[in-house]
């Protein structure tokens, strides 16, 4: 029971710590998309999809 409360814990810590990376993403969209664009705002965890798929789109994979 010690390991799944364990995994439970990792688990629960990660996807509080991408919340809250997704924070920024939301209020700055939410504060210049919809004056400068006419955009709709959005959500936290629409926030936190879009912080997600910057990171594959963008992420480098380069090795040396």
């Amino acid at each position: 029971m010690n390991l799944l409360n364990s995994v439970v814990t990792i688990v629960i810590i990660v996807v509080g710590v991408s919340l809250l990376f997704a924070l920024p993403v939301m209020l700055l969209w939410d504060w210049l998309m919809p004056t400068l664009f006419g955009l709709k705002e959005i959500t936290l965890f629409q926030a936190w999809g879009l912080t997600w798929l910057c990171g594959m789109l963008f992420k480098n994979n380069t090795s040396k």
